[in-house]
């Protein structure tokens, strides 16, 4: 399990925040996560029951809306930080997510935790961030990884650049990519 998740069950319909323990966040990423998990997941998926979309994605043919979802919580999970006079909202964890995927389809485990030394100096740190994405594999001394955290810069880099005309209520209402969400507008 991550260390921050939300969990759904559809029998009870209740959802709920897992925290891993011990928690060794800080107050500030503490609340980043809780603004990325409930903020975004949360209130997106809660809020999706109420479209006339809801269950029927294949009749309006909506497309895979990840990315987006995952890009919108990156930046939400910094906004606290951006709102906060002399701090710097950097998606640095996601870039440094990005770059680890990406070599790791050329690296084994230990070459790529070798390569991103230049990147993350703590040996904790930066083995969590080699073993996410080279969790699954048998043989981490092959090439090969877990790519799917590429959507969370790939999404924030859409969302960034459409800044200034999105509608970030419309974003708020259930799961849309970006290009669903102004095709339905």
């Amino acid at each position: 399990m991550a260390p921050t998740s939300v969990t759904h069950d559809p029998k009870t319909g209740k959802s709920k925040v897992n925290i891993r323990l011990p928690c060794e966040y800080r107050q500030g990423r503490i609340l980043g996560v809780l603004d990325h998990e409930i903020g975004t997941h949360y209130l997106r998926r809660h809020n999706e029951k109420f479209q006339f979309w809801y269950k029927k994605k294949e009749k309006y043919d909506l497309k895979n809306s990840q990315a987006t979802e995952e890009g919108f919580a990156c930046t939400n999970q910094v906004v606290r930080q951006a709102l906060t006079p002399g701090n710097h909202p950097f998606l640095y964890r996601s870039a440094l997510n990005y770059y680890a995927a990406f070599y790791a389809s050329q690296m084994s485990f230990v070459e790529l935790f070798d390569d991103m030394e230049r990147y993350v100096d703590n040996k904790h740190s930066r083995f969590k961030f080699v073993l996410r994405v080279k969790r699954g594999l048998q043989d981490t001394s092959e090439i090969g990884g877990l790519y799917k955290d590429q959507v969370y810069l790939e999404g924030a880099v859409s969302i960034l650049k459409e800044r200034k005309t999105l509608d970030i209520y419309g974003m708020c209402c259930g799961k849309l990519c970006l290009d669903d969400m102004k095709r339905l507008s």
